[in-house]
């Protein structure tokens, strides 16, 4: 008898979890209108169901097209597991995601921004770019935790961990109207997370430091520039390195 009620619970959960993987994705927008209305983005189509499908918005005249495919399995260890691909203009990124209830991982994230992406998205700091940015097995992780302050109110306090990856630019020349036009060569951009704080690396091609970014979950942020950009812009610096280190204060990051 138990064997049965078991048997019959597992079939129940599995026809349960087979019926909202096909509901189609133009009722959940029709459902939840008003909050889509909200976000920052125009939602030009979208097509297929929770299981399998995509989405195409607009942002500012950037078209983004995401399709997924979730895997069924994950469901009933209560999580969201899905294969994205992410196209922009005419780049794409790949990832795996899982959401579970209290965090979000993102792994395996692989794909080239093209030249006419990247200057798409550089219009809006008169910025022009040639070359490619090929991203290669970034991951992280964000958690959120609710957190009592000296007040006693309750607020949910969100953290990145393990990042990790890295990015690198093919070379090419670089145009700003108040720097003028300088060519770039290739850079490797190396990227982690160590206690909460963010590192990011810029070397050249041969492995000399040119920046290292240091993002603090406080919202600090310390940009440390080094000597080996001389040959690259054309001037030569003086003293030790490095040559110079910027704080910022970032209050979106607090």
């Amino acid at each position: 008898m138990f064997k049965i009620k078991t048997s019959i619970i597992i079939a129940l959960v599995v026809f349960l979890v087979t019926l909202v993987l096909t509901v189609p994705n133009s009722y959940l927008v029709n459902k939840f209108a008003g909050p889509i209305e909200m976000l920052p983005v125009n939602i030009q189509s979208i097509d297929g169901s929770i299981s399998t499908g995509s989405i195409v918005v607009d942002y500012e005249g950037i078209k983004t097209q995401v399709d997924w495919s979730l895997k069924p399995g994950a469901l009933l260890l209560g999580k969201v597991k899905a294969d994205v691909i992410i196209s922009i203009l005419d780049s794409q990124l790949t990832a795996n995601v899982v959401l579970g209830l209290n965090s979000l991982n993102i792994q395996h994230v692989n794909g080239q921004l093209s030249y006419a992406t990247i200057s798409k998205l550089g219009q809006s700091q008169r910025l022009e770019v040639e070359g490619d940015v090929s991203i290669q097995n970034i991951a992280f992780k964000i958690t959120q935790a609710s957190m009592e302050n000296e007040s006693g109110d309750i607020s949910n306090v969100k953290t990145l961990h393990q990042l990790d990856g890295r990015m690198i630019y093919t070379g090419g020349k670089v145009t700003h109207p108040q720097f003028g036009q300088k060519e770039i060569p290739r850079l490797v951009a190396q990227i982690n997370e160590a206690e909460g704080v963010w590192k990011i690396s810029l070397n050249d091609d041969n492995e000399n430091l040119l920046n290292l970014v240091d993002v603090s979950s406080d919202g600090s942020l310390v940009v440390q520039t080094y000597k080996a950009w001389s040959p690259i812009i054309g001037q030569q610096f003086r003293g030790s390195d490095p040559i110079s280190i910027l704080n910022y204060d970032l209050p979106t990051f607090k």
